[in-house]
């Protein structure tokens, strides 16, 4: 999530890119929960795809978003990048608005109307993901077996309920389609801590 105050100039997702083209110095990013993380990685491909630089970036890292927030919705900075559990609430009060979601289609329920970047002109395309990892030399058997069982758990109400209370999209990956995602998330995770100097 992209997450500007209600009362912002910035309007728009495209608003956004357009000042971090001109200035990015002039849209102080904040950000839990240190320099390098997920959310911070989140801003820094943003730029990348507005044609910039991550190391441009006027950035704040706080202790977590319940710091962050309040420092967005007080005007102290610009912009939040966080999860959107984490902001559902303030922007159904009105107090806060999303401006894009990096995901690859749309977020369910009360953020249904929040357009993704890509559908804005913008390839962002990162988020948080949750995942079981095994030992190596598993026998197909055992993979089949794990991957059936994790599946089923998926379908299972409790399952639904954490998705719909947290505002998470349901995209179960395994095997090869789960590889080509770590890859491509390394690659993109890479490239934004290697403008920040945070890796070579």
């Amino acid at each position: 999530m992209y997450v500007v105050a209600a009362d912002t100039p910035i309007k728009t997702g495209k608003d956004l890119i357009a000042r971090l083209r001109k200035d990015p110095k002039s849209v102080t990013i904040g950000f839990s929960p240190v320099l390098g993380a997920h959310n911070h990685i989140a801003a820094g491909l943003l730029m990348k795809a507005a044609g910039g630089n991550a190391r441009d970036l006027k950035v704040v890292a706080y202790k977590g978003s319940a710091d962050a927030i309040p420092n967005l919705m007080g005007g102290h900075i610009d912009l939040v990048t966080t999860a959107a559990g984490n902001v559902a609430q303030h922007v159904a009060a009105g107090r806060l608005r999303i401006v894009g979601v990096s995901s690859d289609r749309r977020l369910p329920g009360p953020l249904a109307d929040v357009p993704t970047w890509k559908e804005q002109g913008v390839n962002v395309l990162f988020g948080a993901w949750r995942a079981i990892f095994a030992p190596k030399g598993l026998s197909p058997q055992q993979v089949t077996y794990w991957e059936g069982l994790l599946r089923k758990a998926t379908e299972a109400p409790e399952w639904k309920d954490d998705l719909q209370k947290n505002v998470w999209a349901d995209a179960f990956l395994s095997g090869d389609a789960f590889r080509k995602d770590l890859d491509q998330d390394y690659a993109d995770m890479k490239s934004v801590l290697v403008d920040i100097g945070l890796a070579k």
